[in-house]
């Protein structure tokens, strides 16, 4: 898997897409050590992609940066308020508070 984002990298480094869904894959992989790689926050920097946002909402919940996730998840829905994956963005905000003690 890990050879698999790699390459999803290289050939994609210029789509949002690849990006976003190769640093989920890396979240994957790396986030139970506490490392998360930098591809999914280029995917938010040059392209301003939504879901690339909503996924680095649920990579801070789990980092225990609810704060920080509060705002990639309220980014996510600015850009993309249609996108019919709207609920986990929303899931993801509700999780923030939770972890917030904002119940």
């Amino acid at each position: 898997m890990k050879r698999l984002a790699q390459r999803a990298v290289e050939l994609g480094k210029d789509d949002a897409i690849a990006l976003a869904v190769s640093g989920w894959d890396w979240r994957i992989l790396f986030v139970i050590l506490g490392s998360v790689l930098p591809h999914r926050s280029r995917a938010c920097a040059q392209f301003q992609f939504g879901r690339a946002w909503s996924f680095g909402g649920w990579i801070k919940n789990w980092l225990g940066e609810p704060e920080s996730a509060i705002e990639r998840f309220a980014r996510a829905m600015r850009l993309s308020p249609l996108d019919p994956s709207a609920i986990v963005v929303r899931g993801g905000t509700a999780h923030a508070h939770f972890f917030l003690g904002r119940l």
